[in-house]
């Protein structure tokens, strides 16, 4: 039996051919969560007895097993892929039905993912809902960065980040810094997930020296303006913050 399956087999064979209470409590919270038109994928099965119609207008079933391989053996690395995959072609929701949080915690490289960038809309004892349209590192930077305005950034290797009307460069080496700033570029946001942070402490610490540090969020992201050298701006912290974000 998959690891999906064990709660679910177990639930049907109590069941009475009624509705579950937990198949009626993933009914409506999925479905007061997730709109009708929004493409969501569902992590596994859904609690026993929950109505047909709609698990079918969730859309997608994640994880999609190899050929010939269940789904529910697949590692966390090509997960992350498989979903990072999916949310480009248009996967808005992911639902962690309660059947599958066993599966979800073998694969901590997976949660972490999930959980550090995209927002949890929902969680009771029939599942948990993710909003994968908007991380919470693009919110963060909407709310502090001046409309418009470009980042250079440096995320994870399969994290990708949305910033409607801003564009984005991700960084590859540091040498791009340089030209980047010529064609105007000022803010670059470090992702604590990243692959050179906290692990490559030398690259964090050659940010640092050179260019000023607006702002950091704990176990999200870090904020840099690289507009100039920090040994040639002598302003002190309070003046940069007013005059990057008009706080007078």
């Amino acid at each position: 039996m998959s690891a999906f399956g064990e709660r679910r087999a177990s639930e049907t064979e109590a069941g009475n051919g009624g509705d579950s209470p937990l198949a009626h409590r993933f009914l409506v919270t999925s479905g007061s969560t997730v709109p009708a038109s929004a493409p969501a994928l569902l992590v596994g099965d859904p609690p026993a007895q929950t109505p047909a119609q709609h698990v079918a207008r969730l859309a997608g079933r994640f994880p999609e097993g190899p050929p010939g391989g269940a789904a529910d053996q697949i590692a966390g690395g090509p997960a992350i892929a498989q979903l990072e995959g999916l949310r480009r072609r248009g996967a808005a929701y992911l639902i962690l039905p309660v059947d599958a949080r066993g599966w979800w915690a073998e694969r901590p490289d997976l949660r972490s993912h999930v959980e550090g960038r995209y927002r949890l809309l929902v969680e009771d004892d029939a599942c948990r809902v993710f909003d994968l349209r908007r991380s919470p590192i693009a919110a963060f930077l909407e709310s502090i960065l001046p409309p418009g305005e470009p980042v250079i950034a440096i995320l994870g290797e399969h994290a990708e980040l949305d910033l409607v009307g801003r564009r984005v460069y991700h960084l590859e080496a540091l040498a791009q810094i340089d030209v980047l700033r010529s064609e105007g570029v000022r803010f670059l946001v470090l992702a604590d997930m990243s692959p050179w942070a906290p692990a490559d402490a030398g690259i964090v610490q050659a940010l640092e020296r050179r260019f000023r540090k607006l702002v950091t969020r704990p176990g999200l992201c870090e904020v840099f303006d690289v507009s100039a050298d920090a040994s040639n701006r002598p302003e002190s912290k309070r003046g940069l913050f007013a005059r990057v974000f008009g706080d007078g």
